[in-house]
């Protein structure tokens, strides 16, 4: 798309290390694809100006299309990112504007950053970068999404489970079991969901054991277990995010590879 025709829309987003690194990937909306790049503190997302000419509100969209879709990076990691309450919007034509437009915040909280290995041959080679594959996954996350909504928006109501489980720690556990109570009614029982989804009996309990079971001051049913409550621990805490990551992340290969 040549420059003069191009309007970038730019939000901004801390912390500016939560890509580490810049990439591009496109952002579907409906029946039309834009081209989104991620770098340092900085989403850049690139539409003609005729469009935008025609209507100026479509940032709007597209900022909800971006809430929607890093939602699924809820799936890779647990760290707090925050998009900005504006947007800057730079038309690169014969009249340069730029117009400053304030929006809402998304919060997306997620805890438990993990530190970049690298592994490396005897000659010096790397062989394995954990920045690398993690900048992949970020791309093969946002590429199932867009894949999948277009033909299932229960996806979306998947990953807002886990949003509002970032986002109420102290019902954190009431959200993750969700995803469970979503994904039977949606199969029509817990069975047919797991056998659909190819979980094992074992990791689907474990989240209901977690979340039901366990005399926790956060689980579902405290109120059965008022003389003997504890708070969950970390270890807990972080395999029940894991087990509904992974469900979450099961229900979009089975939608993905169904749709193909």
């Amino acid at each position: 798309m040549p420059m003069n025709d191009t309007v970038v829309l730019e939000w901004s987003y801390t912390p500016e290390s939560y890509f580490e690194d810049k990439f591009e990937t496109n952002l579907s909306l409906g029946n039309d694809q834009y081209k989104m790049v991620i770098k340092k503190g900085k989403i850049e997302v690139y539409i003609s100006s005729s469009l935008y000419d025609n209507n100026h509100s479509v940032h709007n969209r597209i900022y909800d299309a971006i809430n929607r879709k890093l939602k699924v990076l809820l799936l890779n990691k647990f760290e707090p990112l925050m998009i900005s309450k504006s947007v800057l919007i730079n038309s690169h034509s014969a009249n340069d504007k730029k117009t400053r437009i304030s929006y809402y915040d998304v919060v997306i909280d997620i805890r438990n950053a993990s530190e970049n290995i690298v592994h490396k041959d005897k000659n010096g080679n790397v062989v394995y970068d954990s920045h690398n594959v993690k900048m992949e996954k970020n791309k093969e996350l946002i590429g199932l999404i867009n894949r999948c909504e277009s033909k299932d928006f229960f996806a979306i109501s998947l990953l807002d489970c886990l949003y509002r489980a970032t986002n109420n720690k102290s019902h954190e556990l009431i959200h993750l079991y969700e995803v469970i109570e979503a994904l039977s009614k949606k199969f029509g029982s817990q069975q047919s969901a797991r056998q659909s989804l190819a979980i094992s009996r074992k990791d689907w309990s474990r989240l209901g054991e977690i979340a039901n079971d366990l005399p926790l001051k956060q689980g579902r049913h405290a109120g059965k277990k008022i003389n003997e409550l504890r708070d969950v621990t970390i270890a807990e805490l972080i395999e029940a995010r894991q087990l509904a990551q992974r469900f979450v992340k099961a229900y979009l290969n089975y939608l993905d590879v169904d749709n193909r």
